[in-house]
């Protein structure tokens, strides 16, 4: 019984599980080469039959495997193998048991810009890698909360191991925005759209913490019925708090302990910014929060060029509009945002078909 490999983009089954606590997390193992590969399709459906129960209902999608010779590449119905011929860093596979061996998140996240995924949908992808929500299928909401499945420190990390390899530069360029602790795609989508450089279509904001605890001092006890209190974007020096409130928050029970935390939070001397959904589908109004950050931060906003104006409405549509693409082969393996929203098209050229690391 030979060994598998699974590679991206059929990893992210095997990793969303994990994250959602649907699987149990893998022992790690120190296996830095791909050999002793399973040749053999039929076996290779068979063992790695478990991950279909995290498929979408209906979906079919094709098996990716690293094989570590040329001579193994081999065109199989429904399998796809990637040349992986050189040895890895210790960190890049997980044991699923069996002989099966599932990439890690950072290894994950580089074939990922290896295979072409777009910039902004790297960063997306980083911070879901790194935060505390993995997109699920069959969720109302299109996500689950979970398990973290890696650091944004781990993944820089990583990265240094590598040069000279396609996508190294693309993953270190959008490490630049991935923060530690998001708890939502919309709260990721905030995030980017805020810190992002105003070349990319940002406002350029200071990265924030994100799920950061902000704990009371014993004198302050008094003010507080929390013993602490969980930020969806914390920047520390200026006491500054930036929210995300999805529809879930219009509830009157939830409405009315949110005024009361916040309440609780300016006796604390912090400064409470809140986005909804009404001011992510406004470009002007999402203005206007950016522009209440920026004061806050005592940061100068710059008068945009009309390039830079038009580029950042555009990047704003493309990440909070509600319209599905419909042509993207992997729109349902990598969403930048789930199921129900637009997603960036990946552009998959035949080249890329093997990877060579």
């Amino acid at each position: 019984m030979g060994k598998i490999f699974i590679a991206y983009p059929y990893a992210l089954l095997g990793l969303r599980a994990i994250g959602a606590r649907l699987m149990r997390r893998p022992a790690p193992c120190g296996i830095r080469r791909v050999s002793d590969v399973e040749t053999s399709a039929v076996e290779i459906r068979r063992r790695l039959s478990f991950l279909d129960d995290f498929k979408p209902e209906g979906e079919a999608y094709e098996i990716h495997i690293l094989v570590p010779r040329r001579k193994d590449l081999r065109h199989m119905k429904g399998i796809k193998t990637h040349l992986c011929s050189r040895e890895l860093p210790a960190e890049s596979f997980w044991d699923l048991g069996d002989d099966i061996y599932l990439v890690t998140p950072e290894r994950c996240f580089l074939e990922a810009a290896m295979r072409g995924v777009e910039q902004e949908r790297l960063m997306a992808f980083g911070m879901e890698l790194c935060g505390t929500y993995s997109l699920a299928y069959g969720n109302e909401d299109g996500f689950a909360n979970g398990t973290q499945l890696t650091y944004a420190s781990r993944l820089v990390a990583y990265l240094r191991r590598y040069r000279h390899v396609r996508g190294i530069a693309k993953a270190r360029r959008a490490m630049a925005c991935v923060v530690d602790g998001a708890d939502s795609p919309r709260e990721t989508a905030t995030c980017l759209a805020l810190t992002m450089s105003t070349f990319q279509g940002g406002y350029g904001i200071a990265r924030p913490f994100m799920g950061e605890p902000i704990v009371p001092k014993d004198s302050q006890r008094e003010l507080c019925s929390q013993s602490h209190y969980l930020a969806d974007m914390l920047w520390k020096k200026p006491k500054l708090i930036v929210e995300y409130d999805g529809g879930h928050h219009d509830e009157p029970a939830r409405a009315a302990k949110d005024k009361r935390r916040r309440s609780e939070l300016a006796a604390l001397g912090y400064t409470v910014i809140v986005v909804n959904n009404d001011d992510v589908e406004s470009h002007s109004r999402f203005d206007q929060k950016a522009a209440q950050v920026s004061r806050c931060l005592r940061r100068r906003r710059r008068k945009p060029t009309p390039g830079h104006a038009m580029g950042r409405k555009m990047f704003q549509r493309s990440i909070f509009s509600t319209e599905v693409g419909p042509d993207d082969p992997l729109a349902t393996v990598l969403p930048l945002l789930p199921a129900g929203y637009r997603t960036y098209r990946e552009r998959i050229d035949g080249r890329w078909d093997v990877l060579s690391v």
